[in-house]
């Protein structure tokens, strides 16, 4: 019994002390998730942010420059649709080259006139800088917290015309925070790899100390995690991200008492079970004899139920084999029965096209009649194209078609299915194009005609709008033909039932 509880209390702490480790790794894995989510996130929003710039840049070039926006209504409906590809919260302005904002859109509304010309990201557009992501400051309209990202504008001379500037608020973390953090007490900052401090939440400081951190750890790897010990209450999990391409950091933190909480909490209920335990060991002796027993009784019949069971299996698999031998035999019959009655399947669909080619012919002069005379041998046409599908289908499976193997010029065959379909690619309004190609294989000729051909007419039937690409690709010793269009195409998880 004494060997039993010693035991017990060695694998006890063993697992109090993997649950701890655990419950660190757990807390390091979210916080890099959160890191990693906020980059993303950040990195979307500079994109468009940057995007939104550009396409502000071309629209005032368009117009004659900032000052256009005084005079121009079109630059300002240019203006004001840009502004619909950035978020609600987020604000364009654009300004002149002495910092004079001219003109703003989205965000809060504008007042008055202000100058920005002393902001520091002004400040590096006249030295030259093209792209500038600012730090976080004080919003003159609000005095909200925010940060921005801004483009110079240049004149036709190469000199400084202007700034298109995107200001976000900070509060727009609070979105993102509540909706991806998984950490009790955790927190998300956004710096630039200069030291200074764009935004946060729910705090937005970072001691210099941190920051210090941050930077050293940043200089040897663009990603990385930071542990600080340095007092019970200020020992902490961060988590950081550089944004590629930009000048930025994103972070990450949570502390470690916030990390440990539920490990804690696991350890105080452990404890608790481990008593319940100790005083249940009496009862668990008195009636271990009892369950090995019961047990015993249970391995037997168990292994009744499975001697009962392998032979039942053995049954099911014979019936169901028996079965399928069956269906296979039905489905080749069926398969033989098409492939020999092929010809008087196809019979009286080709007399009914004649019939109805005779009837359009005879109803020239009466339009109306013939249209519909048309559409009967069009709707005939594609029964006919269904017949002859499924009747090639059912004499490939009885065998009746024996592929004659020989060498197949794949130029002279696109070339000859380009001829075939390009009417009526082009009756729909559609662009059928040929990659040329100057390889040869080896396959039945006909057989590999009439497949490429099925596929060129279900591009040309159901492609509505766009184009028809039909080309090769090689692939070690074999030959890909591709027939690529721009329809919507199957769900992914009907594909193979499509094909």
């Amino acid at each position: 019994m004494a060997l039993f509880l010693s035991c017990f209390l060695i694998l006890g702490l063993l697992g109090t002390w993997m649950d701890y480790a655990g419950s660190l790794e757990q807390a390091q894995a979210e916080t890099g998730a959160l890191a990693d989510l906020l980059e993303e996130h950040v990195q979307r929003t500079v994109q468009v942010a940057d995007l939104s710039l550009q396409l502000t840049e071309g629209a005032l070039a368009v117009h004659g420059g900032p000052a256009a926006i005084t005079t121009s209504p079109q630059a300002r409906s240019d203006l004001a649709e840009i502004q619909s590809y950035l978020p609600a919260t987020a604000a364009l302005r654009v300004t002149d080259a002495e910092g004079n904002v001219l003109h703003v859109t989205g965000g809060v509304q504008w007042v008055k006139p202000f100058n920005i010309g002393d902001r520091p990201y002004f400040r590096e557009h006249l030295a030259g800088s093209g792209l500038v992501v600012g730090e976080g400051i004080l919003g003159r309209g609000t005095g909200n917290p925010i940060f921005t990202i801004s483009r110079r504008l240049n004149a036709p001379d190469g000199s400084m015309a202007g700034i298109a500037v995107v200001v976000f608020p900070v509060a727009m973390l609070e979105a993102f925070y509540e909706k991806a953090r998984t950490l009790p007490g955790s927190r998300i900052n956004l710096l630039r790899v200069d030291g200074r401090q764009m935004a946060g939440y729910p705090e937005k400081a970072l001691s210099d100390e941190q920051i210090r951190q941050i930077l050293k750890a940043h200089r040897d790897r663009p990603d990385g995690l930071i542990r600080e010990r340095r007092d019970k209450d200020s020992d902490s999990i961060l988590s950081y991200r550089s944004i590629e391409g930009l000048p930025l950091i994103v972070t990450a933190a949570v502390s470690t008492k916030d990390a440990l909480a539920p490990f804690y909490w696991r350890l105080r209920r452990n404890a608790v079970l481990g008593l319940l335990v100790v005083l249940a060991l009496a009862a668990i002796a008195a009636l271990a004899l009892q369950r090995i027993r019961a047990e015993e009784q249970a391995r037997r019949d168990l292994a009744i139920v499975n001697a009962t069971l392998e032979r039942r299996v053995v049954e099911r698999t014979a019936a169901l084999l028996t079965a399928r031998q069956e269906a296979e035999r039905a489905n080749e019959g069926k398969s033989r029965f098409l492939a020999a009655a092929s010809h008087d399947l196809r019979q009286p669909l080709q007399g009914a096209r004649l019939f109805l080619a005779v009837l359009g012919e005879r109803l020239k002069d009466r339009p109306a009649d013939q249209a519909i005379a048309n559409k009967a041998s069009e709707a005939l046409q594609g029964s006919q194209s269904l017949l002859n599908a499924l009747l090639d289908i059912s004499a490939l499976e009885a065998g009746v078609v024996t592929p004659k193997i020989g060498t197949v010029s794949v130029a002279e065959m696109l070339e000859h299915l380009c001829s075939e379909w390009e009417p009526q690619a082009a009756e729909k309004g559609l662009r059928l194009q040929v990659v040329p190609c100057r390889l040869h294989v080896q396959s039945d000729p006909v057989l590999l005609q009439r497949i490429v051909r099925n596929f060129l007419a279900n591009a040309v039937r159901y492609t509505q709008q766009g184009q028809i690409l039909l080309g090769c690709r090689r692939r070690g010793t074999h030959l890909r033909i591709d027939v690529c269009d721009t329809r919507p195409g199957h769900p992914a998880g009907r594909t193979a039932a499509h094909l």
